[in-house]
C-alpha cells in the first residue's frame, strides 16, 4: 500500500528536483476575521503597496475593519499607490486629501461596478479580496515571484499614464481617527 503510494507521488516528487521555479504559495481567507488577517499580512511591506480598489464594499460591509488597517498601515509606515475607480464625488478632482503614506490616482470606467475585488500587490505577493455581502467575504494571497512581478509591472505601467488625483465634491474614505456608524 505504501509502495503504491509512492509511486504516484513519485513522479511530481521528480519532477521538482532539481526545478528552478517552485510553485506558488496559495492562502485562503473567509469572513471579516478571514479579510483581517489578509489585511494584516501587507503590515510587512517594504515597498509601497500598490493596489486596485473600489471601496465601496469594504466601506459598507466592513468599515470598522478599514479604519482600523488604516490605522495600522500609518503606525507600520505602510506606503500605498491605490487606483480607484471613478464614482461620484471623485470626477475631475483638484486637491490632495489622504494621509501621506497614501498615494491616490483615478481611471474612469464606462461600467459602473466593473468589479469588487479589490487587489494588492507587495513584498512578492498579490492579494485578493472580494466582500460582495456581511456573509460573503474572501480573500486570496498568492506567493509568487513572477505573478508578482507581472501584476507590478502591469500596475506601475496604469499609474504613470494616469494624472494625479485630487479632491473633488467632499468624497473621501474614512480617515483613521474616524469610527464608523
Amino acid at each position: 500500500k505504501n509502495a503504491e503510494a509512492l509511486e504516484r507521488v513519485l513522479p511530481e516528487l521528480r519532477s521538482l528536483q532539481g526545478a528552478k521555479y517552485r510553485k506558488p504559495r496559495v492562502r485562503f481567507f473567509e469572513g471579516l476575521s478571514g479579510i483581517d488577517r489578509l489585511l494584516d499580512d501587507c503590515l510587512t511591506a517594504t515597498e509601497p503597496i500598490c493596489c486596485y480598489m473600489n471601496d465601496e464594499s469594504i466601506l459598507k460591509y466592513a468599515p470598522k475593519i478599514d479604519v482600523e488597517h488604516q490605522k495600522k498601515c500609518e503606525k507600520h509606515g505602510v506606503q500605498k499607490k491605490i487606483i480607484f475607480l471613478e464614482k461620484e464625488g471623485f470626477k475631475s478632482p483638484d486637491a490632495p486629501f489622504y494621509p501621506e503614506w497614501i498615494q491616490a490616482k483615478i481611471i474612469e470606467t464606462p461600467r459602473k461596478e466593473p468589479f469588487q475585488t479589490i487587489i494588492q500587490i507587495y513584498n512578492g505577493k498579490i492579494s485578493y479580496m472580494t466582500i460582495l455581502s456581511e456573509r460573503e467575504m474572501i480573500g486570496v494571497i498568492i506567493d509568487d515571484k513572477y505573478a508578482y512581478e507581472l501584476h507590478r509591472f502591469l500596475f506601475e505601467t496604469q499609474w504613470n499614464t494616469i494624472s494625479s488625483m485630487q479632491r473633488s465634491s467632499g468624497a473621501s474614505l474614512p480617515k483613521p481617527s474616524q469610527t464608523p456608524e
